[in-house]
């Protein structure tokens, strides 16, 4: 959904926490005033089906701390229980904070109760539902001509009322939205408190046809408005949780309940230092909910790379969190292969919000001790204390490749040339000399009086590359070519092995066999590839087949598929370049033909397809300099810049990227036969 500007308060959340913003007075350098609308509900009515909820500890908890940091009660609107209907909170949204708001203020929106989905009757969620909040009047379930969802509060209103008071507010002032409440999951675990419920405010047709919906081509629409920076005030939001999950109240050690967001914010802003930004906040409140509410994953959107209250934007950085703290010298860190971090690379801790750790001196360091596909295991070089190692941020210091190599051996090379194939390939960080298994070897072939040829050739007897010269004039620069294949095979093997998973995103795929698939038009009826009796799957070559897409998790995935030969060699077989990245999206639950097909070619041999699916787009196709913000995977940083030496030079210094991203890995395989 687009109502809200530059921030999709909805479609990737469940429960919101937003009042980071509630940061020491003295931050508030650039707004003249503080302002604040608290709507809680935790006493519905019980015709209405809803779980009671612990909303007033929360409105009492927000409210005092607002007041400790310098709002002023008479500036704070609040509705709560039976006030909270749906015509008093548009009342207040629309009408009343108008009236009190000026150019320049700080305003905090907060809603603490319930939430839930319902039918979208515009077209412009992907899902085909809207995101609601739910007002003290609005019972829980669909009755036809009686409670159909009239009494929600969609996101489109919200939007549109947003965007009308970040237009008073102007770009000095800022807008805070908190809802701790959540939209959709997949049920209830634990016997906890869920603020909102997996039912969809709709009818049992509209329920049967929404999975129907989903396989739709054309159902990804996206409404964005124009943001003006220059007429209208940012919007920041902590996200409490992922859209497929629920958002459960806590209890204290006295046995007072909260919304977990609710505390876990307030616990956070009460070690809240001067000029902390949103993005260190966030990384305090992330840490805080993975030990009070372990089934959410808390999520943040906006721009975090800003000083709260203040407004001053800040160098954007890569770092790494700690995860696990094993003891006063070992802990993990949310960053593995795929993001470049190999085991032996050097890393160093720093306080937060450090932004140039090449000039700030790091308060301990330490290498990568294992290294995973997400996630390392860090060894200090001394012991440093918990809470320091845990409110650090984690910089690489200097990369290594790890086990990352090639093993390089020569074959009946003169010399000279071997020589300079020391002085040149042997060199290169990523490649180990090995004479008796090699990976790889160096043939010198004679191919007449005064030609000879250098051939590169894997241990499987497979051609990667090679150089023919005129005799006595083989020189440096002719041996580099070389070392451009030796890096093809490395990154090959690098995505060969890559192995990871997700809880929310599972996408597979299927070879469909053209032949024996001719006149099939419904996906449930398509015939796969299928083991022979041998337990291989063969296609003879100048076959066709296509793919049969199928996304088995619970978020949106975009994803795309390689090929990889024997030898190494990668092929990107999708996206083609001829198609957008968004055609390679599906939703959940949906399948998806992709409508163009391949042809197995020779030589003989394993072909092995591997699907990369992620919730940002996959382009390992084109070069990143050339798109602009838009987001991309850490896979393309691999894909690409595993090509260039200096990736692999143990002394590069260079940040490594970071994108929030999860990915997931599965892979299908058959043999090419005659």
């Amino acid at each position: 959904m687009g109502t809200l500007q530059s921030i999709n308060i909805y479609k990737y959340i469940v429960g919101i926490v937003c009042f980071c913003c509630l940061c020491i007075t003295s931050l508030y350098a650039q707004t003249t005033g503080k302002k604040a609308l608290l709507i809680g509900i935790g006493a519905y009515p019980a015709s209405g089906g809803w779980a009671s909820l612990s909303s007033a500890n929360d409105i009492k908890l927000i409210k005092g701390t607002l007041v400790n940091l310098g709002f002023d009660e008479k500036n704070m609107l609040t509705l709560a229980d039976e006030q909270a209907t749906r015509s008093n909170i548009l009342k207040a949204l629309q009408q009343d904070l108008p009236k009190i708001v000026s150019k320049g203020d700080f305003l905090v929106v907060h809603f603490s109760g319930h939430g839930q989905q319902c039918a979208d009757k515009n077209g412009d969620e992907l899902d085909g539902l809207d995101e609601c909040i739910v007002p003290y009047d609005s019972p829980k379930k669909f009755e036809a001509g009686v409670n159909e969802g009239q009494f929600l509060i969609r996101d489109e209103e919200l939007g549109a009322t947003f965007v009308k008071i970040r237009k008073i507010l102007g770009p000095t002032g800022q807008l805070f939205f908190t809802e701790d409440a959540c939209h959709s999951g997949t049920g209830t675990r634990g016997n906890v408190v869920a603020r909102g419920t997996t039912s969809v405010m709709a009818s049992p047709e509209f329920e049967a046809e929404h999975k129907k919906m989903l396989l739709k081509e054309n159902n990804s629409l996206s409404d964005e408005a124009a943001t003006d920076p220059k007429t209208l005030a940012p919007l920041v939001a902590f996200f409490g949780s992922a859209q497929n999950q629920l958002n459960y109240e806590m209890k204290t050690a006295g046995g007072e309940s909260y919304g977990s967001l609710s505390f876990a914010v307030a616990k956070c802003l009460s070690n809240a230092k001067e000029q902390i930004s949103f993005r260190n906040l966030f990384d305090q409140v992330r840490t805080e909910m993975s030990t009070i509410a372990k089934l959410q994953q808390p999520q943040s959107d906006g721009v975090l790379d800003m000083l709260l209250g203040d407004g001053k934007i800040l160098a954007q950085t890569e770092y790494y969190l700690a995860g696990k703290v094993i003891n006063n010298k070992q802990f993990t860190i949310n960053g593995g292969e795929l993001q470049g971090i190999y085991e032996g690379s050097e890393i160093g801790l720093f306080p937060a919000d450090t932004r140039d750790f090449s000039n700030a001196t790091p308060t301990a360091r330490g290498i990568v001790k294992q290294a995973k596909a997400s996630s390392s295991t860090i060894l200090l070089d001394s012991a440093c204390a918990e809470a320091i190692i845990t409110k650090s941020w984690v910089y690489i210091l200097q990369r290594s490749l790890g086990k990352n190599n090639v093993k390089v051996g020569t074959l009946g090379l003169s010399e000279e040339n071997d020589r300079l194939i020391r002085d040149v390939i042997f060199k290169k960080s990523f490649v180990q000399e090995d004479q008796n298994t090699p990976d790889i070897s160096i043939q010198q072939i004679q191919l007449s009086d005064t030609r000879t040829a250098l051939v590169l050739r894997t241990s499987n007897g497979y051609a990667l590359d090679s150089i023919a010269f005129a005799n006595a004039t083989l020189s440096a620069q002719m041996v580099e070519k070389l070392s451009f294949g030796i890096k093809t095979y490395l990154r090959g093997a690098i995505f060969r092995t890559m192995d990871f998973s997700s809880e929310d995103i599972s996408v597979k795929f299927e070879i469909i066999p053209i032949e024996s698939n001719v006149g099939v038009t419904d996906l449930d009826s398509l015939k796969p590839l299928l083991a022979d009796a041998d337990g291989n799957k063969k296609l003879p070559i100048n076959s066709k087949f296509k793919f049969l897409i199928t996304n088995n998790g619970v978020r949106p995935a975009y994803f795309t598929i390689i090929d990889i030969e024997p030898s190494n060699k990668m092929d990107v077989v999708i996206p083609n370049p001829n198609r957008t990245l968004e055609e390679f999206k599906i939703l959940p639950d949906q399948k998806k033909l992709i409508d163009f097909s391949f042809k197995v070619n020779p030589p003989e041999g394993i072909e092995l397809f591997r699907i990369f699916a992620s919730d940002v787009p996959i382009d390992l196709k084109t070069p990143s300099n050339t798109r602009g913000n838009k987001p991309t995977s850490p896979l393309e940083r691999i894909y690409k810049n595993v090509m260039n030496d200096d990736f692999f030079q143990s002394n590069n210094k260079r940040g490594v990227e970071k994108v929030a991203t999860d990915i997931h890995i599965y892979s299908e395989s058959f043999i090419i036969a005659k």
